[in-house]
């Protein structure tokens, strides 16, 4: 019988194979993660299991880079003051009538003279040669007009749908998504991915065979309830 402890090792070396691959999610990783988890008693618990490791793992990564973040912001302030520091030395040489500039072995410093052209808030204040506008592409309204069936100029198209087994959505629009990319990986003959979609589609079939008896039952405890209410 497979234990937590065995589902939190075998999420561990899932993590380090990922590792291993530069984090990359190749088609050998695919096909390892897929084997992992057809080997599993219990394939959507070993999911979670993985999920939740890989989440915790985010978190930690996001408190690191918190950390790291306020160090730079602290050497940037402190290179910043010192050197506010080092121009005020240049200013008093240059008051008292000295170059503002000195040298030494290894360095050279000097007060560069910088100007800035100050202006109304209003851009359109502002001559026409002296502003500058930034396109963009509307993406949301080229995925609209895609979902609306729409015909799109040549280089455009829809993105490959991001799917996530924890999503709380239909098992009905689910099993549509997996139909979909099951073909879609047929066709370019991506077998390690064509895996993963097989395994899956057999466990949503478990999980709402599992759904069905567990409502079966619901019914059934509230119909006793009802009976007993009734006496």
């Amino acid at each position: 019988m497979t234990t937590t402890y065995d589902l939190m090792r075998g999420a561990a070396r899932v993590q380090m194979e990922i590792e291993e691959n530069s984090g990359l999610l190749s088609e050998e990783t695919a096909a390892f993660l897929t084997t992992w988890i057809e080997q599993s008693e219990d394939k959507v618990l070993a999911c979670i299991h993985l999920v939740r490791r890989m989440e915790a793992e985010g978190e930690l990564l996001e408190r690191e880079e918190k950390a790291l973040r306020a160090k730079r912001k602290t050497c940037e302030n402190v290179s910043d003051h010192v050197k506010a520091l080092a121009t005020g030395l240049l200013l008093a040489r240059e008051s008292m009538g000295e170059e503002p500039k000195v040298k030494g072995p290894t360095y050279s410093a000097w007060l560069a003279e910088t100007q800035s052209i100050v202006g109304p808030e209003d851009v359109s204040a502002w001559p026409e040669t002296w502003r500058r506008v930034k396109v963009e592409p509307d993406r949301a309204a080229a995925l609209k007009a895609a979902k609306a069936g729409q015909e799109l100029p040549e280089g455009v198209r829809p993105g490959e749908q991001a799917w996530c087994p924890m999503a709380m959505i239909p098992s009905g629009a689910l099993r549509q998504r997996l139909e979909a990319l099951r073909q879609k990986y047929a066709q370019e003959r991506r077998i390690a991915h064509l895996q993963a979609i097989t395994a899956a589609m057999v466990q949503l079939d478990e999980v709402e065979a599992y759904a069905e008896e567990q409502e079966e039952a619901l019914l059934h405890d509230r119909a006793q309830l009802a009976t007993i209410g009734e006496r």
